[in-house]
């Protein structure tokens, strides 16, 4: 198996396909792939950035300051093609809806600390659940 173009387990290990252009000012938390639109992905960074990419461009398509300390996880809503959500070091998370970034929809602020990890219910659309440096787990209704 020295050969590092076979393929293991129906992926190709091999050379990176593409270099997307490093846009981030400082480290890249987290990436995430948009569920309905091979070509968008969004990535989010200590430099308290979330960035909507699409693959033709190679470039960042929409970049904000989305909280006022790092950006550590970001989640696509499974449901509603619009919406996702982030976590950060300010201890909030936040929803955004992509066709307008600019401004977020809502902000969660229960944590005590910083939220390390956010992530939809993948059968529930209104639902989510976060992780903490509170050591506190948080299950989240959006219609509540």
């Amino acid at each position: 198996m020295s050969d590092v173009s076979s393929y293991l387990g129906g992926i190709r290990a091999g050379p990176v396909e593409r270099d997307i252009e490093q846009a981030h000012e400082d480290l890249v938390e987290d990436v995430a792939w948009h569920l309905k639109d091979e070509n968008i992905f969004g990535s989010v960074g200590d430099d308290c950035k979330l960035m909507m990419w699409d693959l033709r461009t190679n470039k960042p398509e929409q970049s904000i300051a989305a909280h006022q300390k790092e950006v550590n996880s970001l989640s696509f809503n499974p449901f509603n093609e619009w919406i996702l959500a982030t976590a950060s070091g300010d201890a909030t998370i936040k929803l955004f809806d992509m066709r307008k970034l600019s401004r977020s929809l809502h902000t969660f602020d229960s944590h005590e600390a910083e939220v390390f990890q956010v992530e939809w219910n993948p059968n529930l659309a209104t639902v989510l659940a976060s992780s903490a440096a509170d050591k506190r787990v948080m299950i989240w209704d959006i219609n509540r």
